[in-house]
């Protein structure tokens, strides 16, 4: 996944927690959130992921856009209504005190915990 932005853009810091969604797999027995983007990466329930830093970068980016940030916990703001074939929906925070950017449709964040996974309701 990578989060695209604009000249004005801005890192935030989140003013309490912040719930976000992200698309992923159920791993082992559902006792793990496996990413998308990211083989063999998963999350476990209520373990704050290890801090990194985000950074613009800009590997040949249309001219309409500033910087694209690859590193970082990406997730939706909204709740997507289908994951997709063989995926799951789970339901993350932004920890109080973090940073993060914004888009219209999703936040990347320097840490996050996974909550829980997500029902689908069709």
């Amino acid at each position: 996944m990578c989060f695209q932005t604009t000249k004005g853009t801005r890192l935030r810091i989140a003013k309490e927690d912040i719930i976000v969604y992200k698309k992923g797999k159920r791993l082992g027995k559902g006792t793990r959130f496996g990413a998308v983007c990211r083989h063999g990466f998963f999350y476990e329930k209520g373990v704050l992921q290890p801090k990194v830093k985000l950074v613009k970068k800009n590997p040949g980016a249309p001219y309409d856009r500033d910087r694209d940030i690859f590193e970082g916990y990406h997730s939706f703001i909204e709740c997507p209504k289908w994951p997709g074939k063989g995926r799951v929906l789970g339901m993350f925070i932004i920890p109080k005190g973090t940073g993060y950017y914004q888009n219209e449709k999703e936040r990347v964040a320097e840490t996050t915990i996974w909550v829980d996974f997500l029902k689908v309701i069709r």
